[in-house]
């Protein structure tokens, strides 16, 4: 049995992660609802899904697996900026879009996802 300090007694423990950062609103992790990237905005959020539908991408499952390639995506092309916005607790799409990558943005989306859609017929 572990023992505890008295001065520890009834505290809560921190929770570690990025989970347990405190992050709260609209860029809570969700879990596993449709919400691909917890990172975005509502309105990239939006935006985001409306893109992978147009791309014949309408499964939550398959849609948050291209949400994760994105981000890895991004975290090769972009370090800076995705650590930048996760220390801020930031929108990765408001970001590119302050740095007018959009359309780069745009295209990877169409590649990732295409790709998580031939995976998933297989």
């Amino acid at each position: 049995m572990i023992e505890t300090h008295d001065s520890m007694r009834g505290v809560q423990p921190r929770r570690g992660g990025l989970a347990g950062r405190g992050l709260s609103g609209e860029f809570a992790r969700p879990a596993r609802t449709g919400r691909p990237l917890r990172f975005l905005c509502s309105r990239h959020q939006q935006t985001f899904v409306d893109l992978l539908t147009r791309e014949g991408c309408c499964d939550a499952e398959l849609m948050e697996r291209s949400g994760r390639r994105l981000l890895a995506w991004l975290s090769q092309k972009f370090p800076w900026l995705v650590l930048q916005q996760f220390n801020a607790e930031g929108c990765l799409g408001c970001a590119l879009e302050d740095a007018h990558m959009e359309a780069e943005a745009e295209q990877a989306v169409h590649e990732v996802t295409s790709s998580v859609l031939a995976e998933a017929r297989r």
